[in-house]
């Protein structure tokens, strides 16, 4: 099976209503973004109450339109209710996934603060003197000041943002591939009613470790325009605030939500590509998680064979 082609065609079947799904969740993730401005907490509670059971029924939609099924607004909240079942619940394991996000952030931090800062001491000696001046005003807690002396050096200025852009990107590109890779565990689901979400979610990620160069190759050739599509409007966002406002919030609000609309339309596709997967690796996924281990190499084999066929 190509999995490529085959998400394809069914993406562009049923583009118009695919598209429809992706505009409604896009408004759900923008209001719930909204709350930032109010409360980051807020946003923090919503995120497992309303943004993850949203993408659970967006999930499940996608999949009905795939197999022809009448979907309805009744259809999406019946979905919407069901992600909190046991069965469901964290099946897409976010608090992990922001746990490893949240170490791509600091090891981005770290890298991109140790390159850039030296190549600003060795360049530009006004960047030396700002930082010894804030090393002084430390020590005395003088926070107003050192956030005037941060916005009146362009070089300081300048490096913190883009420390701040790189790293949050970074974050945000890692928790929503810990996330999504693992959304496949979604289709599992029925044939392991006895396993909660989260659980299958690990064990399956576990044993795709089996076929691990195959699986990512079939991934990634499928998928790696979402990562581009990501990054073209995280810069947008950017471009579209940061000559207008040094608030960084705004900023980085700007640029999310940007990197969220570029992606909208992609994500029916990559819904496609896992349910592709799926299918290409069903027997071997049931049969190892059920206790009937197939052998690996064997299974490899014989999709090998299934893909020469098709091409």
């Amino acid at each position: 099976m190509n999995v490529k082609k085959e998400a394809k065609n069914n993406y562009f079947k049923k583009i118009g209503p695919k598209l429809a799904l992706s505009f409604s969740f896009l408004m759900i993730v923008f209001l719930s973004l909204a709350t930032i401005l109010l409360n980051p907490f807020i946003f923090i509670l919503l995120f497992p109450f309303l943004i993850t059971p949203a993408l659970y029924a967006f999930q499940l939609m996608n999949l009905g339109l795939n197999s022809g099924v009448n979907l309805s607004n009744k259809t999406f909240f019946s979905f919407f209710r069901r992600s909190f079942a046991p069965q469901t619940r964290s099946i897409y394991r976010t608090l992990s996934a922001f746990g490893k996000a949240l170490l791509v952030w600091l090891l981005t931090l770290f890298v991109v603060t140790l390159i850039s800062s030296q190549i600003l001491i060795n360049r530009d000696p006004g960047f030396v003197d700002t930082l010894n001046d804030i090393a002084s005003l430390e020590r005395l807690d003088s926070l107003d000041e050192i956030m005037f002396l941060i916005e009146s050096n362009k070089s300081f200025y300048y490096l913190s943002t883009a420390i701040t852009l790189t790293s949050v990107f970074a974050f945000f590109l890692a928790f929503l591939h810990f996330i999504l890779k693992g959304a496949i565990t979604v289709f599992l689901t029925p044939f392991f009613p006895q396993y909660f979400g989260k659980h299958l979610n690990k064990i399956t990620m576990l044993v795709l470790k089996i076929v691990k160069p195959q699986y990512n190759r079939d991934y990634y050739r499928a998928i790696w325009l979402g990562p581009i599509l990501l990054l073209l409007g995280f810069i947008g966002g950017f471009l579209a605030t940061f000559f207008l406002t040094n608030n960084i919030t705004y900023i980085l609000l700007s640029s999310i939500s940007m990197s969220i609309l570029f992606l909208a339309p992609f994500l029916p596709y990559y819904f496609d590509v896992l349910e592709k997967l799926f299918a290409k690796y069903q027997d071997f996924l049931l049969n190892q998680i059920s206790g009937k281990p197939q052998d690996p190499a064997q299974k490899v084999d014989d999709v090998d064979q299934k893909d020469q066929a098709d091409e």
